[in-house]
């Protein structure tokens, strides 16, 4: 397994606090300012750390060219121009999680330790969470579709004639069901298990 993450950031000054919280936990840091020099880089990494806001080719379309090669690479958004559209997008696109930043030590290696997880059951090809979208019923279903398109709350409950309180308790067995602590991250289980149906 391969024992080095990659940060793309233009900016050294937020590139600078991630090394010493990688490198605690043994791993190297490959540090590119743009999505260009980092797609013609051939050095296979643990995971991924990009910028949205990129000179050049855009995060967004770094997560795109990676999910036009079919790369197991375990991908993190970390931004100082995040909002909810951007982040479904790259969910979308196949971004693990978006942070923002400054971005907590705990939380970074957090999606660290997923992304060990991920590379590995990538690595054996094994189809991720479909155990977890098959338990859930058909509301929760709808409810979670609209998440991921981005409804607030009373939207939905608009959308499906049912009160916020409903859809809040839906909300809630979601993330119970999804093992899922963060929005961020039961939108990345929806993208999964849609893919693997």
């Amino acid at each position: 397994m391969p024992t080095s993450i990659a940060v793309i950031d233009p900016d050294e000054s937020a590139r600078l606090p991630l090394r010493p919280v990688f490198v605690k936990v043994g791993l190297s840091v490959w540090e590119f300012e743009d999505g260009e020099s980092y797609l013609r880089h051939t050095e296979p990494h643990l995971g991924l750390f990009t910028e949205l806001r990129l000179p050049g080719k855009a995060g967004i379309d770094v997560l795109a060219a990676l999910q036009q090669r079919r790369h197991p690479l375990p991908v993190a958004v970390l931004t100082a121009h995040a909002d909810v559209p951007t982040a479904v997008e790259a969910m979308k696109r196949g971004a693990i999680d978006v942070l923002e930043h400054p971005c907590d030590p705990g939380k970074l290696l957090a999606v660290v330790e997923r992304m060990h997880a991920l590379y590995a059951l990538h690595r054996h090809g094994l189809p991720l969470h479909r155990h977890i979208m098959q338990s859930l019923s058909a509301r929760e279903i709808e409810v979670l579709e609209r998440v991921f398109a981005g409804r607030m709350n009373k939207q939905i409950a608009d959308d499906l004639g049912v009160t916020s309180k409903t859809v809040e308790f839906h909300r809630a067995n979601l993330m119970r069901k999804c093992s899922a602590t963060t929005m961020a991250e039961l939108l990345r289980i929806a993208v999964l298990g849609k893919a693997c149906r």
